[in-house]
């Protein structure tokens, strides 16, 4: 089946994915199929998940959860619903998070979660109306907007390194990167950083599509849709942050979605559907302006990576949800 989203959850040591309605267990050694269920009846579109410990988090993602009629439009993919992983089956849905977001449910507004990730005790996502941080076990007590209410954004991909305490956020509609200070969530310090693609190699638009964290050099790495990789030095935090010309170009064909660091060895990794490829490069050794080796083949329109303890592998579009990067 093919999937949204996957994550790897240590404490039961399997990989959870989504697609949609519907939640999927692996076995994280083989990638094999183990259990699925449904964790609501109303989502029509794809879906995004976050675990804090043991406790999984969905939510509905974009806008094709809004039902189309009169209002009021009664939900739960609007909400965010607690999952126990283990048994698969819902623990709670937790309502008071879209009413304290205040989404406004008119024809015209975009309800529900684009990405969302676990950062510590707290779930960090953005939605319609802007970013937001919870503690989803006291939402009233917590829910705040970090830096201020953003509009008319349009966030790709939603990222947090604990080893730096930074989360980083891409935005395509102003083609840019957004890094967060995660070490205080309510008052968090951020630093915006625009990005023009120096070298274009068409008049298309450069749009920001995914971006990761090595801590092995403080560097950030991020990359768009036309197989451009750019590099960030982090360690200029809120003083000069300034990404580096662009260090090197994909395949042309690549359209990569995603770029991810491996906990496991250090490695980047950017899976690339419309060539069935995965790049995976050391970021510390790379020599800026050569393509990053030959990609590993025969995936079926990978759109992610997970990592387990030992393995990495590539989430699809395609039949099989999972294939191990090897």
């Amino acid at each position: 089946m093919p999937l949204d989203q996957a994550i790897y959850m240590s404490g039961i040591d399997k990989i959870i994915g989504v697609r949609g309605r519907w939640l999927y267990k692996f076995n994280s050694s083989t990638g094999e199929l183990e259990d699925s269920s449904q964790w609501c009846t109303s989502a029509n579109g794809v879906a995004t998940i976050a675990a804090i410990g043991s406790d999984l988090y969905v939510a509905g993602l974009a806008t094709s959860i809004r039902r189309v009629g009169p209002t009021p439009y009664e939900s739960d993919a609007t909400e965010v619903v607690k999952f126990n992983a283990s048994t698969m089956a819902i623990d709670s849905v937790i309502s008071d998070i879209a009413d304290n977001i205040g989404f406004n449910y008119s024809s015209a507004s975009i309800p529900g979660f684009r990405n969302m990730i676990a950062v510590g005790s707290y779930l960090f996502f953005w939605s319609a109306n802007g970013l937001w941080v919870v503690d989803p076990t006291n939402v009233v007590a917590t829910i705040a907007q970090p830096g201020g209410t953003f509009s008319n954004i349009s966030f790709s991909d939603t990222i947090y390194n604990s080893g730096l305490a930074l989360m980083g956020f891409c935005e395509q509609k102003n083609h840019s990167i957004t890094w967060y200070d995660a070490s205080d969530l309510s008052t968090a310090s951020y630093s915006t950083e625009g990005y023009n693609d120096p070298n274009p190699s068409d008049s298309s638009a450069f749009a920001m599509v995914g971006t990761t964290i090595s801590e092995a050099n403080s560097c950030g790495y991020s990359v768009e849709g036309r197989g451009n990789i750019i590099k960030h030095d982090l360690s200029a935090f809120l003083t000069t942050l300034v990404p580096t010309r662009r260090i090197s170009i994909l395949d042309t064909d690549a359209t990569p979605v995603r770029i991810k660091c491996s906990p496991i060895d250090g490695k980047i990794y950017v899976p690339c559907g419309r060539t069935n490829t995965v790049y995976a490069f050391d970021p510390v050794a790379y020599a800026s302006d050569e393509t990053p080796g030959t990609p590993f083949s025969g995936f079926d329109d990978p759109i992610d990576v997970v990592f387990t303890a030992t393995k990495a592998f590539a989430v699809q579009n395609g039949r099989i949800g999972l294939k191990e990067i090897v």
